[in-house]
């Protein structure tokens, strides 16, 4: 697909693919939030091999990081889905949030050709709230403080880290 098609694939001013890379996550923006965007697909991983007990925590950098992206580049009204894994750990529980309090809805789906031992899910959000512009300067400020890769997940939320407990009993239901 690649091949065939080289102008429908961008990968950043390195070329290296890597969203993490301040310089491909500011050109990717740059090039995209002009376009009218109205669905956006994340599915990135991590080898997590090494240490599967902390892939949540492992891929967390890499998932908020697709979920700002989507973010910045997604029109209102927009739709978005991201692979997620368990959400034990309060860091993906409150980026959860922060995703809840962008979308009217969001469900959260494990296949049915997900193996009981996969633990990868996928978020479904639908109808994004947000103009694009409102966005971009306090995402690229929690995502990049010093130009470098720190999630800043307070920023994003504005101390709403308070989650309610309807919450908590949906992400539980979902486990």
């Amino acid at each position: 697909l690649i091949d065939s098609f080289p102008s429908n694939w961008y990968f950043g001013t390195d070329y290296s693919g890597d969203i993490l890379s301040y310089n491909n996550f500011c050109s990717l923006i740059k090039n995209f939030s002009k376009l009218k965007i109205n669905f956006v697909t994340a599915d990135g991983s991590v080898d997590c091999s090494h240490d599967p007990s902390s892939q949540e925590l492992i891929t967390f950098d890499l998932i908020t990081t697709e979920v700002l992206l989507g973010l910045s580049i997604l029109e209102k009204g927009g739709n978005f889905i991201v692979k997620i894994f368990t959400t034990f750990k309060s860091p993906i529980q409150n980026l959860i949030y922060f995703i809840y309090n962008c979308f009217n809805k969001v469900y959260i789906y494990k296949p049915s050709c997900s193996g009981h031992g996969n633990s990868e899910k996928y978020l479904i959000c639908i109808d994004c709230l947000e103009e694009r512009y409102i966005r971009e300067e306090k995402i690229i400020n929690a995502l990049y403080p010093d130009k470098c890769v720190r999630i800043d997940i307070d920023k994003l939320n504005d101390n709403l880290l308070i989650l309610p407990l309807f919450f908590i009993e949906q992400i539980y239901k979902s486990t």
